[in-house]
């Protein structure tokens, strides 16, 4: 048996001047060091949890095919078009399905939505505020992280960023660079 060492990865890109503030996160499950994240409504850190869809879906379906699978059995959810437009609530997610990136939602799209449609969780933290600092190991207590609001990173190491948190961060992309 070989012991497993633990490596973290510094996101940022260029270590001098980045600004980092500190956030309280709560029952929100581990998280990656870099990951893109915002607040929900009760104040509490999560990461942004949106999925965009990897294929079209049509008026009245109730299976949806995403990118990444960010939500959990039970979550309410929430799709829009791309423009942030179309907003639709699905009610809860009944099945995943992690090998086809397949989940399956209570109530069925009312108006067809497009490959790039984001599907999401809507509790305050779709929004998102900032790059996770260090790592969270979830424990149900509250634990105190530094987040990012401004910086350099690389975006081989940032995850979650999509056209939404990059417009939510008033950031931009050039060259794999993510500037805050």
């Amino acid at each position: 048996m070989s012991e497993v060492i633990y490596v973290d990865n510094d996101p940022r890109y260029i270590a001098r001047e980045c600004v980092k503030i500190p956030l309280t996160f709560q029952n929100c499950g581990d998280i990656e060091c870099g990951a893109i994240v915002g607040i929900k409504s009760d104040g509490y850190g999560e990461r942004v949890r949106r999925a965009a869809l990897t294929a079209d879906a049509a008026a009245s379906a109730t299976q949806l095919v995403l990118d990444s699978i960010p939500v959990n059995k039970g979550d309410s959810v929430y799709i829009m078009k791309v423009d942030g437009s179309a907003l639709e609530n699905l009610g809860a997610v009944t099945d995943i399905n992690t090998a086809t990136k397949t989940v399956t939602v209570t109530t069925g799209l009312t108006a067809a939505h497009a490959t790039g449609s984001f599907l999401f969780v809507k509790d305050g933290s779709e929004k998102a505020v900032g790059v996770l600092a260090e790592p969270i190991s979830d424990d149900g207590s509250e634990i105190q992280a530094n987040v990012y609001i401004e910086g350099i990173f690389d975006t081989d190491i940032v995850t979650g960023i999509d056209s939404l948190s990059i417009k939510d961060l008033n950031a931009r992309v050039v060259n794999n660079i993510l500037i805050v």
